[in-house]
């Protein structure tokens, strides 16, 4: 039942929706013949739904590049799944290099100090910085139970093209 929202559930049942016969017979069944040892019970059913959240992601891959002397863009996608009702904010980091713009990331060659800058974006126009300040830069929803995806825009601004290396960045997703 992935989409029943967060809480806790209860279910009472007074005497008059059980009754218990009890005794023990070789002959004994559950007739609907009851016999004097019948009692009539009550009972509370309880279940508690936490909020849980599951967050896939696809790779941002700019692929291989000649140079950078024009914007290179590309996007990628997170899924997140929710228990129905829990709302959320999805925030990425400032990656490794912990940029604290997050329109200025790097992608760094671990053997060399070279980088090169790039963005994530919130938005297809990429004027809006993904970055981890709830309210501010992130992504915010309520749980369904099922995944919802979020787009991430990525954009290399023009730059200096270092040597032809493979850079790479590692970004956290926090929902």
């Amino acid at each position: 039942q992935p989409t029943v929202p967060t809480g806790t559930f209860v279910s009472l049942f007074s005497g008059t929706h059980t009754q218990i016969d009890y005794g023990y017979s070789t002959s004994f069944n559950c007739s609907s013949t009851l016999s004097s040892r019948v009692q009539n019970v009550s009972f509370t059913v309880r279940a508690t739904n936490n909020s849980s959240c599951t967050v896939t992601t696809s790779a941002l891959d700019f692929g291989t590049q000649a140079d950078l002397t024009a914007i290179r863009d590309t996007t990628n996608t997170i899924g997140v799944t929710c228990t129905a009702g829990t709302v959320y904010d999805v925030g990425l980091n400032g990656g490794l290099s912990g940029a604290a713009d997050p329109a200025l990331r790097r992608m760094t060659n671990l053997a060399t100090p070279l980088f090169i800058t790039y963005g994530i974006y919130r938005d297809a126009g990429r004027s809006q910085p993904w970055g981890s300040t709830s309210g501010s830069d992130t992504m915010s929803g309520t749980g369904t139970g099922t995944a919802q995806t979020y787009t991430g825009y990525g954009r290399v601004p023009v730059q200096t093209t270092p040597d032809a290396l493979t850079y790479t960045d590692t970004v956290v997703v926090t929902v």
